[in-house]
């Protein structure tokens, strides 16, 4: 989804800087098929869902570009139902493709020579790393959870389809609520900008929460949304308590890692890299060393606390090294603090 937004700004960018003439071309291998395919969903405001199917730069111009008046070419099935009266006119082809030249005979002065083939052996060349094509360039932490028991069983398996999401309209969010991961949102925004000396009694909680909604860290639903019991209980408990008496506690820490692929893709070539890019939600520093905690709000029991937090083993064993390498020291306790139980799972 990063890299399609990518593209997506990339094109801006590219036709935007055109001053006199702008000509796009686009290669497809089965041109009457895919128009027509295409043609079912064009219109002037293709639906959101139809763009986010289609995998190239092209697709996405076709939708509407179908449904010009002048792009009759391209009507290889008919006309669109909806169709754009454009106050311009584009100069837009359809081309046949180019066959291959036929054998070409030479006659030299002395004499008949045997016909000669056009050189193509060069279409058949393949890239050599093809699997380099599917590798992401830069990765967030959080891809990366569960990456430590599924690695060798996901390259056995079929790729996950693509779940499709949009964001709620807002009309719903005032009758329904907030979503679990809104609520999550919320909380940890009360647990980066909480003052920790007044952290560790609900009533406190409850006055720092008012806080950040007059701040407009928050607004009044999500604010409703947290529960200062389950802040104050973490504040209050053993790692809470040393985080809040550490010198240097750091909330919601950005980094940047140049990681080998192979840690992420154990079939990368070697040496090939992958930018991976997180954000800490807690760490400090004690005569031991380095801890850090992550916050999670998921649904969890007794019975699957255990399970859910190996699922997460990946992901902070990836803060974990981040730090270790910024910082040149190691990391000593590395915590998971699941809200819905007011515990902490150590890794």
């Amino acid at each position: 989804r990063e890299m399609k937004a990518e593209e997506l700004r990339l094109l801006y960018v590219a036709m935007t800087r055109a001053k006199d003439k702008l000509i796009l071309t686009m290669c497809l291998t089965n041109a009457e098929k895919t128009l027509a395919r295409l043609a079912e969903q064009a219109g002037p405001h293709p639906d959101p869902q139809a763009l986010l199917q289609r995998d190239t730069v092209g697709e996405w111009l076709l939708l509407p570009v179908l449904a010009r008046r002048d792009a009759g070419e391209l009507w290889t099935d008919g006309a669109p139902e909806t169709l754009i009266d454009p106050p311009d006119r584009w100069d837009i082809r359809l081309c046949a493709p180019v066959e291959a030249a036929g054998p070409a005979e030479r006659v030299p002065a002395g004499g008949e020579a045997p016909a000669e083939r056009a050189d193509l052996d060069w279409l058949d060349w393949t890239y050599p790393d093809g699997m380099l094509a599917d590798l992401p360039s830069k990765l967030t932490a959080t891809q990366m959870k569960g990456r430590a028991l599924d690695a060798e069983a996901a390259e056995e398996t079929p790729p996950r389809p693509v779940e499709l999401s949009f964001h709620r309209p807002r009309f719903e969010q005032r009758e329904r609520g907030l979503t679990p991961a809104q609520r999550g949102t919320a909380t940890h925004c009360v647990m980066e900008h909480i003052d920790p000396d007044r952290a560790a009694d609900p009533a406190c909680v409850a006055g720092e929460v008012e806080r950040l909604v007059a701040g407009g860290w928050l607004t009044e639903r999500e604010g409703a949304a947290v529960d200062p019991e389950r802040i104050a209980a973490f504040w209050a408990s053993d790692p809470g308590r040393a985080a809040r008496s550490a010198l240097d506690l750091r909330r919601e820490f950005k980094f940047s890692l140049l990681l080998p692929a192979r840690d992420y893709r154990p079939d990368a070539p070697k040496g090939e890299t992958i930018l991976v890019q997180g954000v800490v939600d807690c760490c400090f520093e004690t005569e031991e060393g380095l801890t850090v905690i992550d916050f999670k709000t998921d649904r969890v029991t007794e019975r699957t606390v255990a399970e859910r937090a190996e699922y997460y083993r990946g992901q902070v064993e990836l803060y974990s090294r981040a730090l270790e390498e910024l910082t040149g020291k190691p990391v000593t306790r590395k915590i998971l603090w699941f809200f819905a139980l007011d515990k902490e799972i150590q890794l």
